[in-house]
């Protein structure tokens, strides 16, 4: 893509590199660790809410800077990376280790809804191209494996990752179909995670 390192974190750019990306020549990263598709998940982080926010002042001093159609045009070229879901499905885990059907359900469906308006709001401000990374199988990373009396994976957390990002992408399918000019791919990293877990021999590992 160009960069010789990340994007620069939005709440901690100097101004001479903030002078950069409101002309429209350097990304920005809005991302929070910890932080989830719901206001609800983490302690201490920037929602995913206040991100879009975030974004939005972005926009406006682009547009101050270098003209509303201008910025249009930066913004509609760019590309808008996101990766979230995995903290909220611990968050709801922890919350709830045994759900029932119509829990998961309910859950899964509020996750996929807010994802979506979250990727609306984003259009409305001006992205028109979006890289979606999926969740990968979270229910085999070491902690909830450290949970299991086996070590083995647990159930629960990879089916309502599997729930997740299958509505994520039937979200997208249908957000293109409905907003005009938007275009996504969705990188999955639960094959990437799975492929690795079914042959480890090929990272010389045998477990």
């Amino acid at each position: 893509m160009g960069f010789k390192r990340s994007p620069p974190p939005f709440l901690s750019v100097a101004n001479r590199t903030n002078r950069q990306i409101t002309r429209g020549l350097l990304g920005a990263n809005f991302a929070s660790a910890g932080s989830g598709v719901l206001d609800t998940t983490g302690d201490s982080i920037v929602s995913m809410s206040k991100q879009v926010e975030q974004f939005a002042t972005l926009r406006c001093n682009i547009s101050a800077r270098i003209g509303e159609e201008a910025a249009d045009t930066v913004l509609s070229r760019s590309l808008f990376v996101i990766s979230t879901g995995g903290n909220d499905i611990f968050a709801f885990f922890s919350a709830n280790s045994t759900p029932t059907a119509a829990q998961k359900q309910m859950f899964t469906s509020n996750l996929v809804s807010q994802y979506k308006n979250h990727v609306k709001a984003l259009f409305g401000l001006g992205a028109r191209k979006l890289a979606v990374i999926d969740v990968p199988p979270i229910g085999c990373c070491p902690y909830p494996r450290s949970l299991h009396p086996l070590g083995a994976c647990i159930d629960v957390l990879n089916e309502l990752t599997r729930g997740l990002n299958k509505g994520v992408k039937d979200a997208m399918h249908g957000l293109s179909a409905s907003l005009g000019g938007f275009k996504y791919s969705i990188g999955s990293s639960h094959a990437v995670v799975q492929s690795i877990m079914k042959h480890p021999q090929r990272l010389g590992t045998s477990t």
